[in-house]
């Protein structure tokens, strides 16, 4: 931030984190081979949204009464869409094409 607001132009924030559940759904896939068993628990000690909310509970810039209000303004917010979702209908099957990168062409198979 110093150096953006000193002028130096911008720059760029690198954040290392993990993926803890799966690609899709809510497992977290150490039963088929995809993360090993001993990663896991490391990277859950490392989760940056703790991490960041001990710091700025440490900074005495938040407390724990803001924190859960939070955490609560985030799950209403969670269930809302999920809610919405529920009651919308499903698309329509051409939806399915839509944003892809090529339009009408099949891949073909290589030997």
């Amino acid at each position: 931030v110093e150096r953006a607001r000193g002028g130096e132009g911008p720059g760029f924030l690198e954040m290392v984190t993990y993926r803890w559940r799966g690609h899709v759904g809510p497992r977290d896939d150490l039963d088929v081979g995809v993360r090993r068993s001993d990663d896991l628990p490391m990277w859950r000690r490392r989760d940056p949204i703790a991490r960041l909310a001990e710091g700025l509970r440490r900074a005495g810039a938040v407390d724990d009464a803001a924190l859960a209000a939070l955490d609560r303004a985030v799950e209403d917010e969670v269930n809302r869409a999920l809610a919405q979702a529920r009651q919308a209908p499903f698309p329509d099957a051409s939806a399915t094409t839509a944003y892809l990168y090529t339009a009408g062409r099949r891949a073909e198979a290589r030997a």
